[in-house]
């Protein structure tokens, strides 16, 4: 036990260097100024600017997050430091909870893997779906706090103390007013994680303290939920939340745009991948069997795996070229193998009148956690959103690399060489980590551009500090103090950086949003209300969706015929273009070249 501790004190130490010299080497990179974690740096300072989200901005996630981050900005100083110190900090928590529970189902070594992948595949990315500055802080908080119910279920069942169980019902209420989606994973699982004690004690005719249980899982959640509950609606009304919040807006949003595609066919894709990764395992544990073997044997075992890659991946390019952003990424099926198993054990169990041992009840409920918060993944196929699954995921899978696969193989006979197959296999996690972690840390080190404004400074790659930078001077050097800017359809930092707050309810104008041409003539009165200015637009586009021509298209056409253009910087990459509207005095009504 000695050991094993300081090997766990040895790894976190290992990692939490690691982790430190990215952190500098990263530092203030991570914030895009333009998608989605645009709003994220926009919206903080919205809120210490005295705006409420629901009333006065449309926002598809639950309150927690954005005034967590405005607490921080109030407490701290309004800086964006603060905000980056938070990101980092928060990671941090990530990576040592997940260590943690990790520990529960896993020896050292395999746990040090779990957080090897987790951080080189997924946590570091400089893009919108990375854990620093991701698409929402709602995804990052969420994963945290779903980790932390899970490690409080496994070690209440393990120490029996009934803290653990008030730590998972806070951790269940800070998910709900989260975000939705794992916020009914987490009220789903407590459910289970109750339900299941009470048959359980039922079927075995056993005296054990459940409405203790109950009351210290349910009170905790019930206090949380209900103090959130009653600050938010101290200010606005249910109708106003459900208006604009997920799923009720996120749901218009697909409907709108088609993004409803989970079809089989992207199911198959999945599982393409996830055969892909059996395969890798396969490879690597059977290779000392089959190489032991006669030549004519082994060069047929070895086509085999080759032949059968090529066929799983013929939609894609190679296994290795593709695999530093895909290979992990449908894991979360493996999930669903490892419940299945879980309950055939359960059934098992009940006949004969067993409890069902520790270990399957805690894989049962990391699983049941899993396949609930791979629900959305389920229901539009596959998208970068898996990287906040993966670190459920990836315990099972290290633990079908490390312990089932083997286990199953040796007792076959097909393992003669146990350390040799787990140091390939050991070899083939590294590589294609240090590949992807290499990639991740030259795209920090490439040049980068101070873009800066009253609260601070994002370092931005030069296609899109240049012309970003730009945009900014233009409206320093034109418009007044009182001079109201819209950015769109996703530029929201450009309202941090330039001094102007957003006097739109739509703090993006994307699609979803204004989706018939009353709604965005409805727009157009409100600018006109309010004497904007300047509208800037960008060349974002989601996919092959894009401003004026796949969503709000009267929009777009009133902005070309009726506003002036007086800017247009950028290049192939990224686009801001500067347009006058007719609401100033001196603009004039000429259509944009």
């Amino acid at each position: 036990m000695r050991a094993e501790r300081r090997q766990d004190l040895g790894i976190l130490l290992v990692f939490g260097l690691l982790y430190a010299a990215f952190v500098a080497v990263s530092w203030a990179k991570w914030p895009l100024l333009t998608a989605d974690s645009a709003r994220e740096l926009y919206v903080p300072f919205q809120i210490r600017h005295g705006q409420l989200i629901y009333r006065d901005f449309y926002y598809l996630y639950g309150p927690f997050a954005p005034y967590f981050s405005a607490t921080l900005l109030a407490t701290f100083g309004d800086r964006l430091a603060v905000l980056y110190g938070a990101s980092v900090a928060e990671t941090a928590a990530i990576l040592g909870v997940l260590y943690a529970l990790a520990r529960q189902y896993l020896r050292p070594l395999p746990s040090a893997a779990v957080l090897f992948v987790f951080l080189t595949h997924f946590a570091l990315g400089q893009d919108i779906w990375g854990y620093l500055w991701p698409y929402s802080f709602a995804a990052t908080d969420s994963v945290l706090f779903g980790l932390v119910l899970l490690l409080s279920l496994v070690r209440y069942m393990t120490t029996g103390r009934l803290p653990w169980l008030a730590s998972a019902g806070v951790a269940i209420a800070l998910s709900v007013a989260t975000k939705i989606e794992y916020g009914f994973a987490a009220v789903a699982l407590g459910g289970i994680f109750l339900l299941g004690r009470g048959l359980l004690n039922r079927a075995l005719a056993t005296k054990r303290p459940y409405w203790q249980e109950a009351l210290a899982l349910l009170v905790p959640c019930l206090a949380v939920v209900a103090v959130a509950a009653g600050l938010l609606f101290s200010h606005v009304t249910l109708a106003t939340v459900l208006e604009s919040t997920w799923p009720t807006q996120l749901m218009r949003m697909w409907n709108s745009t088609g993004m409803w595609h989970g079809t089989p066919s992207t199911w198959l894709w999945n599982l393409r991948w996830f055969a892909l990764d059996g395969l890798a395992i396969a490879a690597a544990l059977l290779l000392p069997w089959v190489a032991s073997r006669r030549l004519p044997v082994a060069i047929a075992g070895l086509a085999a795996y080759v032949g059968g890659g090529l066929a799983l991946a013929h939609v894609e390019r190679f296994y290795v070229a593709q695999a530093p952003t895909y290979w992990m990424s449908p894991t979360f099926l493996l999930l669903f193998g490892v419940l299945g198993w879980v309950l055939t054990r359960l059934a098992r169990a009940l006949r004969a009148g067993e409890a069902l041992p520790d270990e399957a009840v805690a894989w049962g409920l990391l699983a049941a956690y899993g396949c609930l918060i791979a629900a959305r993944t389920l229901m539009t196929g596959y998208n970068d959103y898996t990287r906040y699954q993966a670190p459920v995921a990836l315990i099972a899978w290290v633990a079908l690399a490390c312990r089932w696969a083997p286990a199953w193989l040796a007792s076959r006979g097909a393992l003669p060489r146990p350390r040799l197959s787990q140091a390939l296999l050991a070899l083939l996690v590294l590589t294609l980590g240090l590949r992807n972690a290499v990639g991740q840390v030259r795209a920090y080190l490439a040049p980068h551009v101070a873009v800066s404004g009253p609260v601070g400074t994002v370092l931005a790659t030069p296609d899109y500090a240049d012309p970003y930078k730009q945009a900014l001077a233009y409206v320093a050097a034109h418009a007044g103090p009182d001079d109201a800017v819209v950015a769109a359809p996703m530029e929201a930092s450009f309202y941090l950086f330039s001094g102007h707050d957003n006097v739109l309810r739509e703090d993006q104008l994307f699609y979803g949003y204004l989706v018939d041409a009353e709604a965005q003539r409805g727009a157009i009165a409100r600018m006109r209300k309010r004497h904007v200015r300047y509208i800037v637009l960008s060349s974002y586009g989601f996919g092959q969706k894009r401003f004026g021509k796949d969503y709000m298209v009267d929009l777009a056409a009133w902005i070309r015929s009726d506003c002036r253009l007086v800017g247009d910087y950028g290049n192939p990459q990224y686009r801001l273009r500067i347009y006058e509207t007719p609401f100033v005095a001196s603009a004039k009504r000429v259509p944009a070249e």
